[in-house]
């Protein structure tokens, strides 16, 4: 079995929405964002935790930063102090204090959540205006069409889908986290196709390879071990490109932000 796995998916896909450069270069350089998170807790260093972490096996700086990295997953969902201090056994006064240094390491990112909840609100308020000034302008049956299947809160990511959150809207964590989940999800089903292609092409590697699933951000294949190597060189060579793939499809969204996959085998889904 071969699993083809993006790496920090969710990450990368908020980088790209938020556009903020400080997030955008970190991830060219291939920063650890949870030991740089660490780093932003303890104002240590990034490269000193990254050597205490990777390389000295520090058991207290190794702790640190798992729970650097759930408190990353937990801010992205949009939880809020209380939960992330549970679920991560820091203390709030510390969550606050990470959660202060990240906004000032990041300053687009607020920004952006601003904006996702401005034109979610917005969205209302265009249609509010469609039903009232705006409709004599309108042909008849076009109107009918719009009112009938168009939400009231919305947002539009740069491929043009529209996220509805009319039942949502009040919720921050939903917010937060629908467009990036969406346009990550959107991404690996477009290089999904891309996959498939070459599959094709190989017909299915004279029938010694099958694509099996997709889970989330990553790809499972059933290999011959005659042909698995060339699958994962293959599989690494398709994913590392999505964004010349994506580029190509929506020039005007920039995606300046690297796309990195991990190939893990074994000879089963519990051996990967």
């Amino acid at each position: 079995m071969i699993e083809a796995d993006y790496n920090q998916l969710e990450v990368v896909v908020l980088a790209a929405l938020c556009r903020d450069p400080r997030m955008m270069q970190e991830m060219r350089d291939q920063v650890d964002f949870h030991c740089l998170r660490v780093s932003l807790m303890t104002k240590e260093p990034y490269e000193a935790v990254v050597r205490k972490v990777k390389t000295e096996k520090d058991p207290r700086y190794v702790q640190l930063r798992q729970q650097a990295k759930v408190f990353s997953f937990q801010r992205q969902y949009g939880a809020g102090v209380a939960t992330i201090a549970t679920t991560t056994g820091l203390t709030e006064q510390e969550v606050d204090r990470l959660i202060t240094a990240e906004e000032q390491h990041y300053k687009e990112l607020g920004r952006y959540y601003q904006l996702v909840m401005d034109c979610v609100e917005a969205g209302a308020d265009r249609l509010m205006r469609l039903r009232t000034l705006d409709t004599p302008h309108w042909n008849a049956n076009l109107r009918r069409i719009v009112m009938l299947t168009e939400p009231l809160y919305y947002f539009v990511v740069p491929t043009g889908s529209k996220f509805d959150l009319t039942k949502d809207r009040k919720s921050i964590p939903r917010l937060k986290n629908y467009p990036v989940q969406g346009l990550a999800g959107e991404i690996v089903q477009i290089m999904c196709g891309v996959i498939l292609r070459k599959f094709y092409a190989t017909q299915n590697y004279q029938q010694k390879a099958f694509l099996v699933n997709t889970v989330h951000d990553c790809v499972w294949v059933d290999a011959h071990e005659s042909v698995a190597e060339q699958v994962k060189e293959d599989l690494q060579a398709v994913m590392d490109n999505t964004q010349q793939v994506i580029g190509d499809l929506w020039p005007e969204m920039n995606l300046d932000v690297p796309f990195r996959a991990e190939i893990h085998s074994g000879i089963s889904l519990g051996e990967l």
